[in-house]
């Protein structure tokens, strides 16, 4: 018992002299300051090579970064309690990124922001270098989370956002329509956003990955993560190298505007000319932007470290990138895929493509003009909207010729995924069945009220873009956040408005009336609602005698200014190279 208390007492003595010993020393911020990362590297005695027999290498300072608490940053607070409630996990957390306090915490330059991982906090795939949890059969994904994620997205205020998410083999299509649903309500609630997706490789279904390139999102993302040697030790077996290649080619062959995005970690034990090898092979695949960053082992059961990697040599890497012709390079120790080091970089990228498209139609428009000076005000008047980023209405529907029930399902699914819908010429929509028993079943609706106070509804309409709203809004979870947001992205018109006049128009096959068995009984909904009480019938066919007399005499001015225009562009050619250049 006394040589236990002895031991016990000289134990607490040896632990207070080594406090001293630190409290008195150097502390990492001075070691930074009165040296440059060059003289660190070269004052460092520690191994950076695992030689055999050694269980783990030192962390080397340059590594080292101070934590932020949350109790000492008010973003840094503000963010965790905001996410909790939303439940939302971020990669920031799950994978232990060294550089979580400084993206939440923000600064003076910067704002606060994380960068949040969807489907869940659960993947089916364990990769060796990766702590995120695991399990065969993750908890089934949240609905609302698109909903969540824009909100919170919206509320940050930033300009350029990063999405990553787990692998989730256990659905269909890997969870590609939850992403792109995603994306799409955060570009309807902030047009402006540009946003990087860090997906996964949905094993390869070009299906899946045609739906996340074509979700207006701006830059696909997809880490190779390390050499084609070493991919079957690194990474989980479903993970395979030649297929993260293909899924970064196919994703730049469906939408060339894309900016495709990988990352490479350092530190496994690659070899140089393996490396080599693989940013060829990225290159080759069309890959524009490609990261470097350190390998740390976030728990004793993931891979060891095999060396550490000097800042020196991450420089080389990057220079050496650069000549192969990536678009941009970011290399470092502590630099991670979803990192903000390349944001600035690549959100300016993005505003000067948008601002070269807009050059090109003010050359295109300026050629076009001095051939034909009669339409130089409609096309200034295209710049105009172009240069103010208005964004146009996707999806017009031409009602005629289709069923009520079956199209306004069809839009009702458009406008859950985030679409715009403009449906014209209501009153053309068909009604299937016999007219007079249709008429009475509307005359029944129209006695419905309340008896207390007439005033409070129900509300009856009789405007066929009134009747078919009605039908969509009985289709939609409009009592939800999600379903009123979606409800205002739909118009319907008697007719066809003249903003609408000239522009193309869809038909939806799997709604269309002559699909109805033959000699079944319609009516037009125009029909039932002018027997209801609707007055405006003769006012909407006049109207769209007078539209079609002027289609036609615009469909032959139209093959004219075809020509005109492939003119002026060859004319335009020299002048929108010399810019070109100055972007590049």
């Amino acid at each position: 018992m006394l040589t236990r208390v002895w031991a016990r007492g000289f134990a607490d003595a040896s632990k207070k002299k080594t406090q001293l010993v630190i409290k008195d020393g150097p502390s990492l911020q001075d070691f930074i300051s009165s040296a440059s990362v060059a003289e660190a590297v070269e004052k460092y005695e520690g191994k950076l090579k695992l030689e055999k027999g050694d269980r783990r290498l030192r962390l080397p300072p340059w590594l080292k970064k101070e934590k932020i608490l949350p109790s000492e940053n008010e973003n840094v607070s503000r963010l965790k309690k905001q996410l909790k409630t939303l439940k939302l996990a971020t990669v920031c957390q799950e994978a232990r990124c060294p550089n979580l306090g400084e993206c939440w915490g923000g600064s003076e330059d910067s704002l606060a922001t994380a960068t949040i991982m969807l489907m869940g906090d659960t993947c089916t795939r364990g990769c060796k270098f990766c702590s995120v949890k695991t399990a065969r059969a993750p908890p089934p994904l949240d609905p609302m989370e698109p909903e969540n994620t824009s909100t919170a997205v919206a509320s940050w205020g930033v300009e350029y956002i990063v999405l990553t998410s787990v692998d989730r083999d256990d659905l269909p299509d890997g969870g590609a329509d939850h992403l792109r649903q995603t994306v799409q309500l955060m570009k309807l609630k902030k047009p402006e956003l540009l946003i990087e997706c860090l997906l996964p490789d949905f094993a390869g279904d070009k299906i899946s990955v045609e739906k996340l390139a074509t979700s207006g999102l701006d830059v696909y993302a997809h880490n190779i993560e390390t050499v084609e040697r070493l991919t079957p030790w690194v990474r989980d077996p479903r993970a395979k190298y030649r297929q993260s290649l293909n899924v970064l080619k196919y994703a730049k062959e469906v939408s060339p505007r894309l900016i495709t995005k990988t990352s490479i970690m350092l530190g496994l034990g690659e070899e140089d000319d393996e490396i080599k090898r693989c940013l060829a092979n990225l290159r080759s695949s069309n890959v524009d932007v490609v990261t470097f960053g350190q390998y740390m082992q976030p728990t004793k059961r993931h891979l060891l470290v095999k060396e550490w990697v000097t800042p020196e040599k991450f420089d080389e890497w990057a220079e050496y990138s650069k000549k192969l012709g990536f678009l941009y390079v970011a290399s470092g120790p502590l630099v991670r895929s979803s990192y903000k080091a390349g944001e600035f970089y690549l959100k300016n990228v993005l505003r000067n493509r948008q601002f070269f498209l807009r050059v090109t139609s003010l050359f295109i428009i300026f050629e076009f003009s001095s051939s034909s000076s009669s339409l130089v005000f409609s096309f200034f008047q295209l710049l105009y909207n172009t240069l103010q980023g208005k964004r146009w209405v996707s999806i017009i529907i031409d009602g005629k010729n289709h069923l009520l029930g079956r199209l306004a399902s069809i839009v009702a699914k458009k406008l859950l995924q985030g679409e715009k819908v403009v449906v014209v010429r209501a009153e053309e929509i068909t009604i299937s069945g016999n007219f007079h028993r249709s008429k009475l079943k509307y005359m029944s609706f129209l006695r419905k009220r309340c008896n207390i106070n007439p005033a409070r509804g129900a509300f009856h309409y009789r405007a066929p873009g009134k009747i078919f709203w009605r039908t969509v809004r009985g289709m939609l979870p409009h009592k939800t956040i999600r379903g009123n947001e979606a409800l205002k992205n739909l118009r319907a018109y008697e007719g066809v408005p003249a903003k609408y006049q000239k522009t193309k128009t869809l038909h939806a096959p799997s709604a269309s009336r002559f699909r109805l068995q033959p000699r079944r009984k319609f009516c037009l909904v125009g029909r039932l609602s002018h027997e209801v009480g609707w007055q405006y019938q003769d006012v909407v066919a006049k109207l769209e005698a007078k539209r079609k007399v002027k289609g036609a005499a615009y469909y032959e001015q139209k093959k004219k200014l075809d020509k005109l225009a492939v003119q002026a562009k060859v004319n335009a050619a020299p002048k929108i190279a010399q810019y070109q250049k100055i972007i590049e």
